[in-house]
């Protein structure tokens, strides 16, 4: 950060660093974290997603494993993996199955997956039902929050005449859940409807921010679960339609509504000047 430039991660004298004869040649990269001095990229080739290992300098390539390969279909379809998360030397990540004409559908099904990685060794965390998709919102050590929310969120296309939103968005169940990775069990955190709760928009420590909306559902407001207690408090009032919610690691969150970033401070929600 302090000299502010890119360095290409290829110590090789003369490499022009343009092909994979370069050590910082990556193929189809999907996802990089570093743990224990050591690079951990996660790379796509055809229908197969490798986590690979090098060295910081690009050197000592070496591949872990092949993620969720015990699932991808007989029949010729694929798997589509997504939401990777680092934490405590594992990687998390959601995967699906895709059928033979690679598309979603009720059929297919999503997996929550951990892979250590030291020896590569994965685990499968959590089977989705089926006719429900998953978002993973945040892990650590021993917890992993996500939402779970029912497939057709959205009203069939030939149905447009009929569509009534608040009676649609009221049939739609959403719940955010806690696993414990110690034991796999699941609990639900909170639950409501979609034409309620839009979401979960960050999560501090043991508190989650849910983004509802007012009653004219025209305007979102902040509220603030606390995991342990249950308790829950309104920190923003109605306010424009949040676009983008981000917890800083100062103990801050910024939201951007109505084209501007606000900044808040987690303790009293104070809003906090911005310089851009």
């Amino acid at each position: 950060f302090s000299s502010k430039q890119n360095v290409v991660l290829c110590g090789k004298i003369g490499c022009e660093h343009k092909d994979k004869t370069c050590d910082a040649y990556v193929q189809s990269p999907v996802y990089l974290c570093c743990f224990s001095e050591a690079l951990y990229i996660v790379e796509r080739e055809d229908n197969a997603y490798q986590l690979t290992k090098r060295a910081k300098d690009g050197t000592n390539y070496e591949t872990i494993t092949n993620l969720m390969e015990e699932k991808i279909p007989e029949d010729g379809g694929g798997i589509e993996l997504s939401t990777f998360m680092a934490s405590g030397g594992k990687l998390y990540f959601l995967g699906k199955t895709l059928d033979t004409a690679w598309k979603q559908d009720s059929a297919n099904q999503a997996f929550l997956y951990s892979v250590d990685l030291k020896n590569g060794k994965q685990t499968l965390l959590y089977e989705v039902p089926k006719d429900m998709t998953c978002v993973l919102q945040a892990v650590n050590e021993q917890q992993v929050i996500f939402c779970e929310l029912e497939q057709n969120s959205s009203p069939p296309a030939d149905d447009a005449e009929n569509y009534e939103q608040k009676s649609f968005l009221e049939s739609r169940h959403m719940q955010v859940k806690l696993l414990d990775t110690r034991d796999q069990s699941v609990k639900v955190l909170t639950e409501d409807n979609r034409y309620r709760m839009q979401g979960l928009a960050a999560v501090d420590q043991n508190q989650l921010y849910l983004i509802l909306w007012d009653e004219s559902h025209q305007k979102h407001r902040l509220e603030r679960l606390n995991m342990d207690t249950g308790e829950r408090l309104e920190v923003l009032p109605p306010l424009e339609y949040y676009m983008n919610v981000v917890v800083l690691d100062s103990g801050e969150l910024m939201l951007l509504a109505n084209e501007k970033w606000h900044r808040y401070s987690l303790e009293d929600f104070k809003e906090e000047r911005t310089d851009f």
